[in-house]
């Protein structure tokens, strides 16, 4: 390890992943501190912990705090971290962002991202060394500034986009740490080999999920039993199929009996661009269907279904960002 490090591990974002994360990882044994957007969060941490509800219990966890995009953190400087665990939104990547983290971390640190989306990664790897997409099924909802509740387990999924000349991953190096960490904590996680499909996988039920109920308001169950979404959302998988085919990613797309589990299975879940809408926030649709159509045009291939979806968003977005 770099002697200018420690052994801390820093999540940057307490939304209800952040927050997860953050208390489990602190109440096992792993020296964790907390990024928040604001100092009134970060006060509110500091002060009653970070409340985790889980399996009828509910726990209190006093993990370390900082504030970010500030000149002097909250709780002072923390000890330079083993590895980062990205947990914003795709709307607060942005060069504020990058340039805060980069201030803070070693080069060599992982910075392991938790995002919807794609696009964000490649922009990430022209500042840090190592940059590991995840993607996770674990369930979770914040129910206040400190409080989150585990909704549901699930598994963890990392891996790179980079590769060496012999075809091998890029060197983990640090990112064992954490993982192990993450598995001390209660969290399954596995290596992946196929990064780029998983992502793209999860692209395309999010592609279908989030504007839809977005756009029209509803939980995820809703989408279904209603003959004229249904037929739509087939044909906006067909076009991402064809955008994905174009990067070479065919096996392991899913199909749409795959869509139709996930909505059954989320059924009363709002989808996180719904609460971005109901929220007056902006949403991730342009790492969302925005990449989908960014590829197709890369490829010159038209997905008339997900553009006319992609502008009723937008303007959806428009109407209460400019009110």
């Amino acid at each position: 390890m770099n002697p200018n490090t420690s052994d801390d591990i820093w999540v940057i974002g307490a939304g209800a992943i952040g927050m997860l994360l953050a208390a489990k990882l602190q109440q096992t044994g792993s020296r964790t501190t907390v990024w928040c957007r604001t100092r009134e969060q970060a006060e509110h941490i500091q002060t009653a912990g970070i409340c985790i509800e889980e399996d009828h219990k509910v726990d209190t966890v006093y993990p370390g705090v900082s504030v970010l995009h500030t000149e002097l953190p909250f709780s002072g400087q923390p000890a330079r971290p083993a590895a980062v665990l990205l947990c914003v939104k795709q709307t607060a990547i942005r060069h504020e962002l990058i340039q805060a983290i980069r201030e803070r971390i070693e080069p060599e640190v992982p910075l392991i991202c938790f995002q919807n989306g794609m696009g964000h990664i490649e922009s990430l790897q022209v500042v840090f060394q190592q940059v590991w997409p995840a993607i996770t099924t674990e369930a979770a909802l914040k129910t206040g500034s400190n409080q989150v509740r585990h909704t549901g387990r699930g598994v963890t999924r990392v891996g790179s986009l980079s590769l060496k000349e012999d075809g091998d991953p890029v060197d983990p190096g640090m990112l064992n740490t954490v993982i192990s960490c993450m598995e001390k904590a209660g969290f399954v996680v596995q290596m992946s080999k196929n990064m780029k499909t998983e992502m793209w996988r999860k692209l395309a039920i999010n592609a279908l999920i989030n504007p839809l109920t977005a756009l029209f308001r509803i939980r995820n169950g809703q989408l279904l039993g209603n003959t004229h979404l249904e037929g739509i959302m087939q044909q906006l998988l067909e076009e991402i199929r064809r955008a994905a085919a174009c990067e070479d990613v065919t096996a392991g797309m899913p199909e749409w009996e795959d869509i139709v589990q996930v909505c059954r299975s989320t059924a009363d879940n709002q989808s996180s661009m719904l609460q971005d809408v109901m929220h007056h926030r902006p949403t991730e649709l342009r790492w969302i269907t925005g990449y989908v159509l960014d590829t197709a045009g890369r490829h010159q291939l038209r997905l008339e279904k997900n553009e006319q979806l992609f502008e009723l968003v937008l303007a959806l977005e428009a109407v209460y960002m400019t009110s």
